[in-house]
């Protein structure tokens, strides 16, 4: 698939295609690695958990340390 305009069409598409789940536009405060699977943990309280995680965020939030990522 070749992307044109943007990130969240190639995310849309993975949504559609494929039996991953996608969440949109949350605030992520912490990443823990928690053995063979993940946490996400966001600002509201939601709570993700899985055994493979993306989190795509701007380079500006990593510069800032906005996340906190527990190995």
């Amino acid at each position: 698939m070749l992307v044109l305009s943007g990130y969240q069409r190639f995310v849309e598409h993975l949504s559609k295609h494929s039996n991953i789940q996608t969440f949109l536009n949350r605030k992520i405060i912490e990443v823990k690695k928690n053995g063979k699977s993940s946490t996400v943990r966001c600002l509201k309280g939601d709570v993700y958990e899985a055994t493979n995680i993306i989190v795509a965020v701007p380079l500006g939030v990593l510069k800032k340390k906005a996340i906190n990522f527990v190995p």
